[in-house]
């Protein structure tokens, strides 16, 4: 998305999500589901932010 000028925005973060570089398929694909989950997460919660301060 891109917002209007001067509009406001939030900007959230979370810890760092690592995964081993050695890692196999079963591995990969925990660690992206858990970096989905984290995403739809932080998204819900930006929105719900959002929606708190109209």
């Amino acid at each position: 998305m891109i917002p209007y000028p001067f509009s406001r925005g939030i900007f959230l973060w979370g810890p760092p999500i690592r995964v081993e570089r050695a890692s196999g398929p079963e591995a990969m694909e925990r660690a992206r589901r858990n970096v989905e989950m984290t995403l739809v997460t932080m998204a819900s919660e930006a929105e719900a932010m959002v929606h708190q301060r109209d």
